[in-house]
Parts: structure tokens; C-alpha cells; sequence
């Protein structure tokens, strides 16, 4: 993240992270009545610069320095938290693929948002930071973060505008996850024909992030416990004939949640995955949770979890 990543983005420095269930405001921001006229639009938003890095594997460009998309779909005063540690008014705008903000002394950038950004409200606990109503947003989990808040007399107004900021802005990184994700169901069935499928339990596309400036778009399949392991096996699409990467999945493997407001990744052992929704990411991590307790060492008989139609037998 080179030129303005030392000016605009810091590590985070706020002292709460105000993560509960975030209100719908009266109103949404432009262009955000709702998520599901947001989703069935005709808008299709594609993140720049692709590049099939990978034989067989869609891959995309996640680098923060491409080009913003059409014009804003909303607009104001926010306060920013400049490189000096002090906030400083811009002017704020949100567009379908990122935001773009410019200062009083001219200073301006513009960042382009991935399906592995987040936005969270935040609290400073003293000096002139802690009145207003803030909130960050990360590129990369944790580091680096980038500050803005509302200011307002009235503490309703300016709870009740962050809302409408967060929103906006985690409504737009679900538009990119949801534009690069094929329309598949997920499912639970195996293919007709492919053998390596019948320990199926959950499968359907996913996006990986491969590194820090590039994602892929996989079609992941959750393999019922053999033994004392279950599997997440990748592959190129829905056919399933190239696999990409396996993941082991055993009682210490690490899966969790992303925190963010609307966020719809999770972790599987350091390998980050996003969904098509945050509802999508609550079915994978309770399969995966479910599937670790399967592995766990037990001092008594346990009841296997088979795919439907399959015994166990070999």
C-alpha cells in the first residue's frame, strides 16, 4: 500500500471496539434501501485488474490502490484522524467499489475496498476523540486501520449518522463479495458420478484470500470426520475434477468468526475465507465447530455424522 498508506492509515489505536448488534437507521444511505434490492440489481461490480494466477482458478487483484467506480452514491463531513494523531474535517465519499476523502490543505485519497475490508465502531476513552462517534475501517485484519468520526451537539444525530456510514460502507463490501461469487447454491448433495464427493456435507463457493493483494474464488466441499479428521477440500468449480488445496480439520484447528459490522469472513486455520453473506458464514462455522467436536477424543461410543445415503463403509 504505498504513497498514502503512511498518511491515512494507522495501527489501531482506539481503545473499544463497539461491536454489538448495530440499529438500521429510519433511513439508509443512498442507493441502501435495502440488502436484498441491493444484491438483485443489474450493477455488476467487478474488482480491477485480473489475473488467472492460477490454472483453473478465477483470481482478482485486492490491491487498495485501484481505481474508484461511476461517481458517489453519498457524500459529506467526516472527521478524520490524521497522521499527526488529531482529527481533521474531509470531505467523504462513498462509492460502489471504495471511498475517496480529501482535507482542507488539499491533501487527497482514495482506497478501494476488498471482500476482506471491515468496518467497526469505535470508542476513544479520553481527550477531545472520545466526544465524537467513531469508527474504522481495516484492509487487512488487524493492521492497517483508518480512523473517521461524527460530530454532532445532538448524541442521537451523531449515533444515528455513523450508523448510516457503517452501513453504507459495509453494504458496499458485501456488493463486491457478492459480484465475484458465481450464482450456486450452497448444498449438501454429492455429484452424481464422483466418487471423491460422498463424504459431502456443506459445499458451495467461497473467496480465499491468497495474500495481501490477491483473492480467488473457489468452490470449497466440508467432508464428513474419517477417523480423527474431517476436511475442507478446494476446487476450481462445481465439477470438482482439479482440486486446489485441503485443509485438515482436527479438534485443535483454529476456526472463527471476523468481527465486523456485517462482515462475512471466517478463519480456518490462518486460511481466510468470505461468503456471499454473514448468515452463509454463521452455516460454515457451525458445520466446522460441529465437525470438530466429531474429531475430539471421546471416552464413549460417538454417533458418526455421514452424508446422506452413506454408511461409514468402505
Amino acid at each position: 500500500m504505498p504513497g498514502w498508506a503512511n498518511v491515512m492509515f494507522h495501527a489501531c489505536a482506539c481503545d473499544t471496539d463497539e461491536d454489538g448488534k448495530i440499529q438500521k437507521p429510519d433511513s439508509f444511505p443512498m442507493g441502501f434501501e435495502d440488502r436484498e434490492s441491493v444484491v438483485e440489481t443489474d450493477m455488476e461490480i467487478r474488482l480491477l485488474d485480473y489475473s488467472p494466477r492460477k490454472r483453473g482458478v478465477t483470481s482478482y487483484s485486492s490491491a487498495p490502490e485501484q481505481p474508484l467506480m461511476g461517481v458517489p452514491i453519498r457524500e459529506g463531513t467526516l472527521w478524520h484522524l490524521s497522521a499527526q494523531d488529531r482529527f481533521e474535517s474531509i470531505n467523504f465519499s462513498l462509492y460502489v467499489n471504495g471511498f475517496a476523502f480529501s482535507t482542507s490543505d488539499g491533501q487527497e485519497a482514495a482506497v478501494s475496498l476488498s471482500p476482506f475490508s471491515l468496518v467497526r465502531n469505535c470508542r476513544f476513552q479520553s481527550g477531545e476523540c472520545a466526544k465524537l462517534k467513531s469508527f474504522k475501517v481495516s484492509l487487512l485484519e488487524p493492521d492497517p486501520c483508518c480512523y473517521f468520526a461524527v460530530r454532532s451537539m445532538d448524541e442521537k444525530e451523531a449515533e444515528e449518522e455513523r450508523s448510516a456510514w457503517v452501513l453504507g460502507l459495509s453494504h458496499t463490501i458485501l456488493l463486491i463479495t457478492d459480484s465475484l461469487l458465481p450464482t450456486a447454491s450452497l448444498t449438501c448433495d454429492p455429484l452424481p458420478g464422483v466418487p471423491k464427493t460422498r463424504r459431502r456435507l456443506l459445499a458451495g463457493y467461497l473467496i480465499h484470500r491468497d495474500d495481501n493483494t490477491t483473492i480467488s474464488v473457489l468452490y470449497c466441499e466440508l467432508q464428513a470426520t474419517q477417523g480423527n479428521s474431517a476436511r475442507i477440500v478446494s476446487y476450481e468449480n462445481e465439477l470438482c475434477e482439479r482440486p486446489v488445496m485441503d485443509i485438515l480439520i482436527t479438534d485443535t484447528t483454529v476456526c472463527c468468526d471476523v468481527v465486523g459490522i456485517n462482515c462475512s469472513c471466517f478463519v480456518v486455520d490462518g486460511h481466510h475465507f468470505a461468503t456471499q453473506s454473514p448468515s452463509e458464514r454463521k452455516l460454515w462455522l457451525r458445520a466446522l465447530n460441529n465437525l470438530k467436536a466429531q474429531t475430539l477424543p471421546h471416552r464413549y461410543p460417538r454417533a458418526h455424522l455421514w452424508p446422506p445415503g452413506d454408511t461409514g463403509a468402505e
